[in-house]
């Protein structure tokens, strides 16, 4: 049997042997993450909400209830490496003073006669403009609308269903700038709007009422798919940052309302936040019941 006074200095040595190694391995993996070529960051984005009939007034002559839940996934490659620059959030002005403290990067930019072929000529395959990065999405979005003339006649109800997924295009802007003593980064300038390619939805309204024609049409995604509210997007200054890569960060909160939305005010919005040292697996774009090519 070992003696206490023996296995004290045993304990010890393990312990500082342990915490060595452990500050080594950090210290590696903060110089492999400042000398990255690009950060890949990837949002994974999702909306949802159900509303029932029968949640307002009791005798009204109208009620409304719906089922929605949209995605949109992309990713934004930032491959220019900026040294010592620091994340406003985090550092304070005498800290930023520190050399090889900070590393930051943002997105690289195409040439200027990309750039010009891009802006004079908006009507172009939105898959070949070095401006946009692709983003898959998808829609299935029901919503039910019932009236009557008095509070003893029974309803009608139309019904709007919008169900689709392919591709659409988001800017390609961001900048990510972190603290290597701190651990924390700011995720700054990065496009949360959409814009429609070929991927469309079917939209479909149907009705109880005789004689009723039911419809289908063709629409854009862009109004349906998720909109990150700036409560969400603030969390994204100050992230704790998790070496190695990859790390993620689930945010979740209250969905904005407004055109294209229900309005219920219960919606919630997730998003899912990956920086990786290599890029995501490429996907074809998705077919399915109810894609509409333009």
């Amino acid at each position: 049997m070992t003696s206490p006074k023996l296995a004290w200095p045993l304990f010890a040595g393990l312990l500082a042997a342990t915490a060595a190694w452990g500050a080594d391995a950090q210290s590696a993996s903060k110089q492999a993450f400042m000398g990255l070529q690009t950060v890949y960051v990837s949002f994974d984005i999702s909306e949802s909400d159900t509303k029932e009939f029968g949640t307002g007034a009791k005798n009204a002559l109208t009620d409304a209830a719906h089922r929605y839940t949209s995605t949109v996934k992309f990713e934004l490659p930032l491959g220019m490496g900026m040294p010592d620059t620091c994340p406003p959030s985090v550092t304070s002005l005498s800290e930023a003073m520190e050399q090889g403290r900070c590393m930051s990067w943002s997105v690289t930019m195409p040439d200027d006669a990309a750039m010009e072929a891009a802006m004079t000529n908006p009507s172009a395959d939105l898959s070949k403009n070095p401006m946009l990065v692709p983003a898959e999405y998808s829609v299935d979005d029901v919503h039910q609308f019932r009236y009557r003339d008095t509070p003893d006649t029974g309803f009608a109800t139309d019904t709007t269903t919008s169900k689709g997924r392919g591709l659409v295009y988001v800017g390609r802007s961001g900048m990510l700038l972190c603290d290597l003593k701190k651990l924390a980064c700011d995720l700054n300038s990065v496009s949360m709007g959409y814009q429609n390619g070929t991927d469309l939805l079917t939209v479909s309204t149907t009705s109880d009422v005789p004689g009723f024609t039911p419809k289908r049409e063709t629409e854009g995604p862009a109004l349906k798919l998720p909109k990150v509210p700036k409560d969400i997007q603030s969390l994204l200054n100050g992230l704790p940052l998790m070496l190695p890569l990859p790390m993620t960060k689930v945010l979740t909160g209250p969905a904005n309302t407004g055109e294209g939305r229900p309005g219920a005010g219960s919606a919630k919005v997730t998003i899912k936040l990956t920086l990786s040292a290599q890029p995501a697996a490429k996907v074809a774009s998705p077919t399915a019941v109810g894609e509409v090519k333009q």
